[in-house]
């Protein structure tokens, strides 16, 4: 805080910019002077020239001293606010194994960061009032100097970066800079580090560690989700969590097999670095039996492989609620075609203003005359379907109830062919988490237009006197579905069993469009007038659960019009339940519990799934084909039962774990034992570049090279607060030189006797 000369005009010329306010002085001495020298050319007595000018030019002098002290000649001093007042920067260093490894020069990443950062640290300490260093591996310490952060204590087994600079927002930093190789051996996601950095305002830095170390690829699936069973001629959702280790990154395919057939593949991109990606696909389900999975990772003859088993059964009980809002046809015919096959049981609610009641379960079932508010009470079903409803029969917490079950894995399909209905329900909870989008409520009055056309449909003029073709041709036509290009083929095979026997329907509502999440499965034969195709049925998955939309009516007069013995209109209710039926919960699987096992020293894995008070079979099989039986421990925990399965491999190889229970029902992973321990810290991982980068530019941070990174605050002289303001003109010398030129103006007058 330098003090400096400033003119601090007083008086009339404070608010007059600076410039102006000395010209206006200057303007004031120049008329003095010519005035003092005007007036001194005429005096009482008669003076000479000389002492005239002598005279003026001391007015002259005392003039000027009268205008300098006018324009307030002071020294002054400002300060802006101190930037580094409680700013303070943290400093996290990655210790984990991963950073101490050298390469061909000896040089570790560890290393290579700290010369990086040793350039900004200076920098760092200008901007930044204190400056907290952390180390972390496994859990985050707080250490005294960058010099004990990284040389204290032996390096870590696991990196847990993304909790770590989590655990540091928490301390509200101005910001944050990370020194370590952007590997986070704990599969989390950096997503929610993100967010809570921004939501925060703290930016966040890296200082890349990298050498010249040969990094490792390796592939290795960890889990696999399958559920235990599932019904004949439906789909289900099986999944793998891999595990890829890439050098260079790039794509790596991922096939799914059942026995010699192909069910699925794909090509998953990843990055360099460790990734750990979840993959699934729907799977269509075939005869009654025993299906062997197959997940395969990478390329052939270098694959990782595992195995699970899900059976097909041929029935099991779906429990439908049906709920109509309006009185029509077609609910007998819906009841009748799923009450031939015993799998489905339903219990109708049929207007519920008049408490009409209708079930197919015993007669102890307890009464339900309308749709319940909790999806508790929605439990015991596996699929509601809403049939001719309006959306003032359904208030906003049954709606949410309805999410709320689709959610927690159950179905909602909604039928309706009245586009005035439909239209009410536009930006509700309901259409929220339905397939498909209603158009809105049009700007005309059409309030009777349901009415006019269900009249029309009814009336037959001149009855009695009409031929019986006559009255046929006032009959409703009925139009056959489209299937829709863009669905699966296996989802149309299981939906429609008979190609050439497609649903005929009458009347239908219009929807604005399909969601992108959605599944259309067959549509009106005619576009609309813009051209976009109608959805007539669609569907989605909804959370855990299914939605989805049948915008025609209940399809009875189809039925009417097929053979009496014709079960197509039974085959297509009874499919269209079983594919919206959800799965059962996940069936047993097999975990990869840490590392990769090591020869001659036991290993675990981690038995998951649907056995409950059966404990399963664990087989270990070595690469040479001999088959150990491993010890089985159960583990009760509050997310249900698991076992702990024991066996020491006794060779370095591709072996094959194997769980099975006493139905049958097994699961199968590939572990890959080595000669030597090799955890994830210690497999050569390259430096995640991509993801720090990534995480930094969402945080408003950067990545830290040789050039500056953190700049102090430039403060303009205008925008500094003046702390202090000395006067000049209140001075000693400038009062001594004013009295001076008039003491010396009195002196002169009396030596020329003019006094």
């Amino acid at each position: 805080m330098n003090p400096r000369f400033e003119w601090q005009f007083g008086g009339v010329l404070r608010h007059v910019p600076a410039p102006w306010a000395a010209a206006i002085l200057l303007a004031l001495f120049a008329g003095g002077v010519i005035l003092i020298f005007w007036l001194y050319r005429h005096t009482l007595r008669n003076l000479s020239s000389r002492t005239r000018f002598c005279f003026a030019v001391l007015r002259a002098a005392l003039l000027l001293a009268l205008m300098v002290c006018l324009a307030n000649p002071s020294r002054v001093e400002r300060a802006g606010p101190d930037h580094k007042k409680e700013s303070n920067l943290a400093v996290i260093v990655d210790r984990s194994g991963s950073m101490s490894v050298p390469d061909n020069r000896g040089e570790t990443r560890l290393a290579h960061a700290l010369r990086i950062w040793s350039k900004h640290t200076a920098e760092a300490e200008s901007v930044f009032k204190r400056i907290d260093y952390f180390r972390f591996s496994s859990r985050l310490e707080k250490i005294n100097g960058l010099k004990q952060a990284a040389s204290n204590g032996e390096p870590g087994g696991e990196t847990r970066l993304y909790t770590a600079i989590q655990d540091v927002l928490a301390q509200k930093p101005i910001a944050i800079v990370c020194l370590t190789d952007g590997l986070d051996t704990t599969g989390t996601d950096s997503e929610e580090t993100a967010s809570a950095a921004r939501r925060k305002g703290i930016p966040v830095y890296f200082v890349a560690a990298s050498n010249r170390i040969r990094a490792d690829d390796s592939l290795a699936i960890r889990e696999i989700k399958t559920p235990p069973q599932t019904l004949r001629n439906t789909e289900f959702s099986c999944g793998a969590l891999l595990e890829i280790v890439s050098r260079n990154g790039g794509d790596v395919p991922v096939e799914l097999w059942s026995g010699k057939t192909k069910l699925a593949e794909a090509s998953i991109p990843v990055r360099p670095g460790m990734n750990t990606i979840p993959w699934s696909t729907r799977v269509p389900s075939h005869e009654p039996g025993l299906t062997p999975l197959e997940f395969r990772l990478g390329k052939e003859g270098a694959q990782e492989i595992a195995s699970s088993t899900v059976r097909v059964v041929e029935r099991t009980d779906v429990n439908i609620l049906y709920y109509q809002g309006a009185l029509q046809w077609g609910y007998h015919f819906l009841f009748a075609a799923l009450q031939a096959d015993p799998s489905f049981h339903l219990t109708g609610i049929l207007n519920p203003a008049l408490h009409v009641k209708m079930s197919s379960f015993a007669a102890s079932d307890k009464a339900m005359f309308d749709l319940p508010e909790t999806a508790a009470d929605l439990s015991k079903y596996q699929i509601i379907v809403l049939a001719h409803v309006f959306a003032d029969q359904l208030t906003a917490r049954q709606q949410q109830a309805l999410a709320d079950f689709a959610n927690a894995g159950g179905a909602v399909l909604f039928i309706a062919p009245d586009s005035d209905a439909t239209t009410r329900f536009a930006g509700t909870t309901l259409e929220k988490m339905l397939p498909v989008v209603f158009e809105g409520v049009a700007a005309e009055n059409a309030a009777d237009a349901a009415t006019q056309r269900f009249q029309n449909e009814m009336k037959v003029e001149n009855y009695g006197n009409e031929s019986m073709a006559g009255r046929s041709m006032n009959l409703p036509v009925l139009q056959p579905f489209t299937l829709s290009p863009t669905a699966r083929t296996a989802s149309l095979k299981a939906l429609f069993s008979n190609p050439d026997e497609r649903p005929m329907f009458c009347n239908y509502a219009r929807v604005r469009n399909a969601k992108p999440a959605a599944e259309v499965l067959a549509m009106h034969p005619e576009n609309g007038k813009d051209g976009v195709p109608r959805v007539l049925l669609a569907r989605q998955q909804y959370g855990n659960g299914f939605t989805a939309v049948l915008a025609t009516d209940l399809l009875w007069r189809w039925k009417m019009t097929l053979p009496s013995t014709s079960d197509a209109a039974e085959k297509f209710w009874q499919n269209l339940m079983l594919s919206l039926a959800p799965a059962p919960g996940l069936g047993p699987r097999l975990v990869k519990a840490g590392d990769d096992p090591v020869a001659n020293h036991p290993a675990t894995v981690r038995v998951e799934g649907a056995w409950e008070n059966d404990t399963p079979r664990v087989f270990a099989t070595s690469p040479s084909g001999v088959r150990l039986k491993a010890d089985v421990i159960r583990l009760d925990g509050k997310s249900g039962s698991a076992w702990l399965a024991y066996f020491t491999p006794d060779a370095a190889g591709r072996w094959l774990i194997e769980a099975q229970d006493s139905s049958g029902i097994q699961a199968g992973i590939t572990l890959n034992a080595t000669q030597r321990q090799r955890n994830v810290e210690l497999t050569n991982m390259p430096a995640d570049l991509a993801g720090m980068q990534r995480l930094a530019q969402l945080t408003g941070g950067a990545l830290i090279g040789d050039g500056p990174v953190f700049h102090p605050v430039a403060q303009s002289d205008d925008a500094l607060e003046i702390k202090r303001v000395k006067p000049l003109w209140n001075t000693n010398w400038l009062i001594g030189l004013m009295l001076g030129i008039y003491g010396m103006e009195l002196i002169l007058r009396r030596i020329w006797k003019l006094l």
